[in-house]
């Protein structure tokens, strides 16, 4: 495993050929379907509820000014009402979202329904329900691993974790035959591959996947009706990452759990589960916000809190005593609870709040005002009001007019790693760009077209000038729902720059383009979101594991530090040249 996260790393740091993963690509999730509000769920205004519209779009406003925040959608419910639904730029409402480590939580309520069902209990150890697998002497250890242990990310298991799984054919085997740094029950290290083994587990008892099992139990109940859970090589949902959800259905898993695990008077999941689920069984040491750690969910200090989180800014924030969920989908640089976002919700909702209050028309219209404005606020427009009327009219900005029909080129030998899809999503769903080739313009019934080519394949989207064009391309077979906007602007030099945004929709990823005319080719400033910060921090703390590996652990010191950072920011922040081809 080792030597696996070795080759990984050196191949993410080459800058100069095309990459590849450790295992063969896989099949990817399906095309989106968009989902429409299943009526369980009903709206309210937030007065209604006992909250003041005002105060809703001030919390809004913050959120959208803080320029360390990428925020993609808000969500705001109490009791079991919506009375909020924001989305920031490109991003809309029936669009499904990657949601990473947030999943866990829902493995736990899983469990919890085995539990609730006398199949299971937390004692419950790997060597009584996998009989067969521990038949092997080599797994002294493991065998002793209980489902507490792994609710409460205290298995011992350090070696084997994220991003050794993204390169295990048989993650299930790898994991029993990994030797532990401790004994289970004796230290928290938070672990994805731990709620692996929980989805694994589901398997074996139920006799059904994670997916099948909840569908009956808990989706269809719930009004959840598109959604979509990755697998591994192995066949078995992967758990602790890899469901797609819409911010609203996740909402009502939020809900659910307020409730004491009833939906509409009907017991879903005990409330005795709930309640161990949601208080504190460990603390941690990776929270920047004081949470600890219950059964796969993040619980706050006083445990009148509890939440689902995912890294780069996922979360369902549930408050027990005012009946409040806020779902929110991001694409921000970290991986716990590190952003500004968890201060500023705390200061707006960390309160008691009147079951009513008075209607207030000037505040219901400024809240409806402040969502329209952060829908248009990452948008690329530069266009005058009459230049915007004369788009709608199907008159496209001039510059479009001297690009239609032109291609371009580079010559920069990092061409090899440039790609369209952002490479933090490469790394995630080990679909690597195979290099760029070219970039061309073309003008078709009076709407303007990108045509991305890479080495492999070529993409094809639309861009908007007052809003986003959305489209579905293929990247090796996997779809993605994506957003372009673009504008033509002059820099401070007094050069043309036209920049593209894309926004790939169910992700929290995003990739910005500028070009800037140079009289006689294009200087391209390629950049995305989330970006150099994230991936540093990944790869140190994947060159920080090896490091400590006996017998490879030195060749580490062949990558120091400051290489290091100094490549990642080749690889997220270079500039390169593109040439007309004649």
């Amino acid at each position: 495993m080792p030597i696996k996260r070795l080759t990984m790393l050196s191949r993410m740091l080459d800058i100069t050929n095309s990459r590849k993963g450790i295992l063969s690509p896989t099949v990817g999730k399906p095309c989106l379907e968009f989902i429409a509000r299943d009526e369980k769920i009903p709206m309210d205004i937030p007065e209604n509820e006992g909250i003041s519209s005002r105060h809703i779009a001030d919390f809004l406003t913050e959120l959208n000014a803080d320029k360390s925040l990428n925020l993609h959608n808000v969500v705001i419910a109490r009791h079991g009402k919506i009375i909020t639904e924001a989305y920031f730029g490109s991003h809309k409402s029936g669009i499904w979202k990657a949601t990473f480590s947030a999943c866990k939580s829902v493995v736990s309520i899983a469990i919890g329904m085995l539990i609730d069902e006398g199949k299971l209990t937390l004692g419950t150890t790997l060597e009584e329900i996998f009989k067969e697998e521990f038949r092997s002497i080599t797994r002294l250890r493991t065998r002793k691993i209980s489902v507490y242990d792994l609710l409460t990310m205290t298995s011992g298991m350090t070696a084997l974790e994220e991003t050794s799984a993204m390169n295990e054919r048989e993650l299930f085997k790898a994991y029993l035959d990994t030797p532990l740094a401790h004994d289970p029950g004796k230290k928290f290290f938070y672990n994805s591959t731990n709620t692996y083994v929980l989805s694994c587990i589901v398997k074996k008892v139920s006799g059904e996947g994670l997916s099948d099992y909840l569908e009956k139990r808990l989706f269809a109940p719930l009004g959840i009706k598109n959604y979509y859970w990755a697998k591994s090589a192995e066949g078995i949902e992967f758990g602790g990452w890899g469901l797609y959800i819409s911010p609203c259905d996740f909402a009502k898993l939020g809900i659910l759990l307020l409730n004491g695990g009833e939906w509409n008077g009907k017991r879903i999941l005990s409330k005795e589960y709930v309640d161990n689920a949601t208080r504190k069984h460990v603390n941690t040491d990776v929270s920047a916000y004081g949470f600890n750690y219950g059964l796969q969910m993040w619980t706050s200090k006083g445990e009148d809190q509890f939440l689902f989180n995912g890294m780069l800014g996922q979360n369902v924030w549930c408050f027990k005593k005012n009946d409040i969920v806020i779902v929110n989908n991001a694409g921000n640089d970290e991986l716990f609870q590190q952003s500004n976002y968890f201060e500023i919700v705390q200061r707006y909702f960390d309160r008691d709040f009147p079951s009513k209050i008075q209607n207030n028309f000037l505040d219901k219209k400024y809240l409806q005002h402040t969502v329209k404005k952060i829908a248009v606020s990452q948008n690329f427009v530069t266009l005058t009001p009459h230049e915007i009327k004369k788009y709608k009219l199907g008159f496209l900005p001039s510059e479009c007019q001297s690009l239609d029909g032109k291609v371009f080129v580079s010559r920069d030998v990092r061409a090899a790693t440039i790609g369209l899809l952002p490479f933090v999503w490469q790394v995630i769903e080990n679909n690597y760009s195979q290099g760029f080739e070219s970039i061309s313009f073309h003008i078709v019934d009076r709407k303007f077209y990108i045509n991305y080519a890479q080495s492999d394949e070529a993409y094809r989207f639309e861009v908007g000038f007052d809003e986003p064009k959305y489209t579905n391309i293929y990247v090796h077979n996997t779809p993605f729902y994506i957003a372009a906007t673009g504008c033509f602007a002059v820099n401070e030099d007094g050069e043309r720059v036209f920049k593209i945004r894309v926004d790939f929709l169910e992700t929290p990823c995003s990739l910005v383009l500028k070009l800037v005319d140079k009289g006689g080719y294009f200087e391209v400033h390629q950049s995305e979101m989330p970006g150099k910060p994230f991936v540093l921090e990944k790869i140190m703390e994947i060159k920080n594991t090896i490091s400590q590996t006996p017998v490879i652990g030195g060749v580490t010191s062949l990558a120091p530090d400051d290489v290091i950072e100094y490549q990642v920011e080749r690889m997220f922040e270079f500039k390169y040249k593109l040439f007309e081809k004649k």
